[in-house]
């Protein structure tokens, strides 16, 4: 498995991650007291888990399946510009 991009930047990386955590902790804590419209956001929090498992993933540079059993190693690859919108990528085999 793989990610190829063009500009790789593991400290916003991190910060995505503290950030999709803080999220999933608000909506997890402190139920009582809430408003209909912070209620009904509940539901997102599906939605970031998933962002978290993946971001989690890329920075530990590994991916295990969904049962468990499997574990990939992930490879970050990260595309040289050359010129314009042309960018470059050496990948040795």
């Amino acid at each position: 498995m793989g990610v190829i991009t063009r500009c790789y930047d593991k400290n916003r990386m991190e910060h995505l991650l503290s950030k999709y955590q803080g999220l999933c902790n608000e909506m997890k804590n402190g139920q009582e007291g809430r408003t209909l419209s912070q209620r009904k956001r509940r539901p997102e929090i599906a939605k970031y888990k998933g962002k978290l498992k993946a971001i989690q993933a890329i920075l530990d540079s590994e991916f295990q399946s969904d049962s468990g059993t499997v574990t990939y190693k992930i490879h970050i690859r990260q595309l040289d510009h050359e010129k314009d919108q042309i960018y470059r990528m050496r990948f040795p085999v």
